[in-house]
């Protein structure tokens, strides 16, 4: 059984999620969704992901994992838009950079059964003097290396945080 990661952004962030997540193609399947079309297709075309949903909804339905690789100021609206799409039990991974104010949007907005975990990934520093940014800025090993702080918040089942610090594992970072 494969474990589905639906990626949401596929920019410089999510894009590299995706890249690294590349050699699991056994055991994870990655759906890849962003707002804009030419992104989503060159994410395809790349292979930083398997598959690229163009609704956002389906994008979510049946995910294990759901990484919000976007800005802050779209966090809130995208969890509202797919709380009645998540299954019970997935794992909502958050790279925006302000941890409780997306723990508060997801108190507020995720159903009982789905659980939020804010992730902040570091880049290691052999990319950080690199310029550019969005898919094009996307590296396998972007994380590699690099340290990736796994922010929980009380009550959170030790299965979702598993699931977390396994991820960012697999990314080669240490969580």
């Amino acid at each position: 059984m494969t474990v589905q990661v639906t990626i949401l952004g596929l920019g410089q962030i999510g894009g590299s999620i995706g890249l690294a997540l590349a050699t699991q193609q056994e055991k994870i399947t990655r759906i890849g969704h962003d707002k804009e079309s030419e992104p989503a297709r060159a994410a395809k075309k790349n292979n930083v992901v398997d598959t690229v949903q163009v609704n956002l909804h389906s994008a979510v339905e049946g995910a294990d994992v759901v990484i919000l690789s976007m800005p802050l100021n779209e966090v809130r609206e995208t969890l509202n838009l797919i709380s009645t799409d998540l299954k019970e039990g997935v794992v909502v991974l958050d790279t925006s950079p302000a941890r409780r104010q997306g723990e508060a949007w997801a108190r507020e907005l995720l159903p009982a059964g789905r659980h939020y975990v804010g992730l902040v990934p570091a880049i290691q520093r052999a990319h950080l003097l690199e310029t550019g940014g969005g898919l094009d800025g996307a590296r396998a090993d972007l994380f590699q290396g690099a340290n990736c702080l796994v922010c929980t918040i009380p009550g959170l089942p030790e299965s979702a945080v598993r699931l977390a610090t396994d991820l960012v594992n697999l990314l080669g970072a240490t969580p």
